[in-house]
């Protein structure tokens, strides 16, 4: 069989490729827009957002502290998503929670605390340096170091509006 181009044979390609096309684009693009309403949604909302791209992490956390497994105490963290946190404390000499700024990169997260403290803070109970971070679910993030034979470690459930 041999096909013969034609002007007929050319308009009815067109009449064919170019809402296929038009599909095409459509079709993609409310899919992107789809994706970034979700993302700005959950946002607002409070809830936790994981950019895996920038490795960045936002959201309201309540949970305890603990060293070595002993005393637990609550505490309390908020992550922007401008790179600022700040937290909070129950217990009275530990740890030692104030703002700075973090990062987070792959299962590490920087941690530049930015207040200023007394000289009877042990430094090791400040929430500030390098972090182990492991997202346990979507609703709670487990951020510990290890020295020697100290662990100290936090368990953060998300707070949902």
């Amino acid at each position: 069989m041999q096909f013969v181009f034609s002007k007929t044979n050319l308009i009815s390609m067109r009449q064919i490729i170019t809402p296929l096309l038009a599909i095409t684009i459509f079709v993609s693009a409310c899919s992107k827009q789809d994706r970034a309403e979700e993302s700005v949604a959950m946002n607002e909302q409070g809830t936790l957002r994981i950019a895996q791209e920038t490795g960045t992490l936002y959201g309201r956390y309540n949970g305890t502290f603990d060293r070595n497994s002993r005393d637990s105490v609550p505490v309390s963290l908020l992550f922007r998503d401008d790179g600022t946190y700040e937290g909070s404390t129950n217990g009275k000499d530990y740890p030692a929670i104030c703002s700075g700024t973090f990062q987070v990169s792959g299962s590490t997260l920087i941690v530049d605390d930015q207040c200023t403290w007394d000289s009877n803070v042990d430094p090791s109970l400040i929430f500030d340096g390098t972090w182990n971070i492991t997202f346990i679910d979507e609703r709670q993030v487990r951020i510990w170091r290890t020295n020697g034979t100290v662990t100290d470690e936090y368990i953060l459930g998300r707070v949902l509006r």
